[in-house]
This record gives structure tokens, C-alpha cells and sequence, in this order.
């Protein structure tokens, strides 16, 4: 039997309907929570691309280290950039950008994507489409920000594999939308390699499945892998595939849940080194969450700024103000639905 799934059909009905309106979530600025989390992350991954080439990198430094130009767009010093951004074709003018923000204690991620709007040799200037809170539930699987400092990185690739627990993959759809989905999960279950291929899997999330989408038009992937509390970067570079092959779910099973879906990569390159980036901003030992930054009311307040019409828009705008709903639901699913 071929279990491999190749239409959108297919896909979301292995990941499961959405539970409200597609893009509820999704703004097309940046609000006054977007530039408050944005002032106090000091770290991103970025996925470049155009014509079907791509570029996966990190950026980070201070807090604030990508500034706010105004409501739609960014600017970042190109030498914060992960071995200073490389000048060609994924980063020009016009190519698509994903980005995922991070800010140290907080679960959530804040997911930028849109379009090169000016590069030099000094700034590279960022136009954006799409601003949304990502669910916790990658860094929560991955206990993330409870790593404490490591001194010894992994001495081999195999070390490196039993060892990761965080990655970001990077797609590019046929219309130029880039994306960069976080994944995380224990020790030994995120990343494995047989062979050439290199395989993860996907867990309960918020089934907006862009980036599998992107890769039933577009295998080519970038990969980013991170061992918390190391200055070690692994980068996979490959074509991808998507399966629900029994044999390949079953390989990652965790707490008796064995997962959907798993994306396979057909390793063109594997590389691991130590990230100067990682090195710079010293994430861990992470502090508390900021006080300033509640996810329930991001959440809610992008949802009542969509712009999304319908009967389904329209009942989640209005359930989302009565007080503590949003609050008390994050906290259910993180509890629930990890896996």
C-alpha cells in the first residue's frame, strides 16, 4: 500500500479539520503585542527564498535587535545574522521571508512572514504580510527554556541526533510563501536518520498545515536543528516527502500517542557547527516569562482584529472577550494535547 499523501485533501484530513476559521489568528501588521514581543526577543530563525532556492539562517543579539520601522516592516543589521547573510539570490529584493521570534520563558512563538523589501551591506529591510502567535506546545514538548548551559557539544552526528530536541523546517510554496514551522519533542523522538533520510514528526498543533502544503508543491526544505542549552546548529538540506506509513508513525510513538504524519528528508547535505549566533544572545539559563507579554491576550486580541468573515469568524469574535475563555482554554490544550 502507498501511504504517502500528495494532495491538500489528503493532508488535512490526516492532520484533522480546523478548528476555527483558517487565518482567525493571522494580522497583516504589527500590532502593539506584536512590537512588544518584538522589543524583548533577542533571537529569530529566518527562511529566504525565491525560484524554489532557499536560505535558512538565525539572527540575534540584544532584545530589539530587529527594529520596528513601522507597522509593516522590520530592519535588521546584517551582521547579526548567522555567519553575516550571505549576498544572492534568496535574499534580494522581492524574495519571500518566513520568520519565528523568540522571546526567553515565553512558550509561544511570533510567526512574521512576507517579502524583501531593500538589502545593502549593512540592513536588510523586511515588508510584512502575515503576523501570528504560534502554540506553545513545540517548545513545551522540547522543555526548551528549562535547559541549563551545556559545555561539551556533541563530539559526532549520531551524539547530535539522540540528542536534539527543537528544529524549525523551512518550505517555500509555488507562490512564493515561505514558511518556518517550529518542532519539538524529547530526546531521541524529534529527529532520526536512516540512511539519507532524516525524519520528524508531526504533533497536535494548530492544523494550519503551511508548510506541508508547501512541500506538496515544493520539496525543497531547509532544516535547522538545536540541542537547548548548546551553541550547536545542525542544518539538513533536502527534498521532502509526507507519509503515514504504519511503520514510519509507529518509530514515534511518545506517551503512548503515535502521530499522524511524518515528513521524510532526503538529505542533500547534513552539516553541524557551532552557532555564533547561539553563542551571542546566551538563552539559557532562561529567566521567568515577561510579565508584559500574556499569550491568551495575544491570541485574543489577533482574533478580534481578523479580518475573516462568515458565521465561523463572526462566534469566535465574539466569544473570545468573555473574560478568562481564551486563558483557561491555552492552558486545557497544552495539558491535553501535546501529543
Amino acid at each position: 500500500m502507498d501511504y504517502a499523501i500528495t494532495d491538500p485533501e489528503s493532508l488535512q484530513d490526516c492532520v484533522g479539520k480546523l478548528p476555527a476559521p483558517r487565518d482567525m489568528k493571522v494580522i497583516s501588521f504589527l500590532d502593539e503585542h506584536a512590537q512588544r514581543w518584538l522589543s524583548l526577543s533577542p533571537i529569530g530563525l529566518f527562511l529566504f527564498g525565491h525560484s524554489s532556492e532557499l536560505h535558512m539562517t538565525l539572527a540575534g543579539g540584544a532584545p530589539a535587535f530587529a527594529q520596528v520601522t513601522d507597522a509593516r516592516s522590520l530592519c535588521i543589521p546584517r551582521p547579526l545574522f548567522e555567519g553575516q547573510l550571505p549576498n544572492h539570490r534568496t535574499v534580494c529584493d522581492g524574495a519571500a521571508f518566513a520568520s519565528l521570534f523568540l522571546v526567553p520563558g515565553m512558550k509561544e512563538t511570533l510567526r512574521i512572514n512576507g517579502l524583501v523589501t531593500k538589502q545593502d551591506g549593512h540592513t536588510l529591510a523586511l515588508g510584512v504580510r502575515e503576523c501570528f502567535l504560534h502554540c506553545g506546545k513545540a517548545l513545551l514538548r522540547s522543555d526548551f527554556w528549562e535547559a541549563e548551559p551545556v559545555d561539551a557539544a556533541p563530539s559526532t552526528e549520531e551524539e547530535a541526533f539522540a540528542q536534539i530536541r527543537m528544529l524549525a523546517v523551512g518550505t517555500l510554496g509555488s507562490e512564493e510563501g515561505a514558511d518556518v514551522s517550529p518542532k519539538g519533542d524529547p530526546a531521541g523522538f524529534l529527529l532520526r536518520r536512516v540512511g539519507d533520510t532524516v525524519a520528524f514528526a508531526d504533533r497536535p498543533g494548530n492544523r494550519r498545515i503551511d508548510s506541508f502544503r508547501n512541500i506538496l508543491s515544493q520539496p525543497e526544505v531547509r532544516v535547522l536543528a538545536l540541542i537547548p542549552g548548546c551553541s550547536q546548529l545542525m542544518e539538513v538540506r533536502g527534498q521532502a516527502r509526507l507519509t503515514k506509513s504504519p511503520a514510519a508513525l509507529g518509530a514515534f510513538t511518545v506517551q503512548g500517542k503515535t502521530p499522524r504524519l511524518i515528513t521524510q528528508v532526503t538529505a542533500d547535505s547534513l552539516r553541524c557547527w557551532d552557532s555564533d549566533v547561539l553563542k551571542r544572545v546566551e538563552l539559557w539559563p532562561a529567566p521567568p516569562a515577561p510579565k508584559e507579554l500574556r499569550a491568551s491576550d495575544i491570541f485574543r486580541d489577533h482574533i478580534k482584529l481578523s479580518s475573516e468573515r462568515g458565521f465561523g469568524a463572526t462566534a469566535a469574535r465574539t466569544a473570545v472577550p468573555i473574560p478568562g475563555l481564551m486563558k483557561r482554554g491555552l492552558k486545557a490544550d497544552y495539558k491535553n494535547n501535546l501529543y
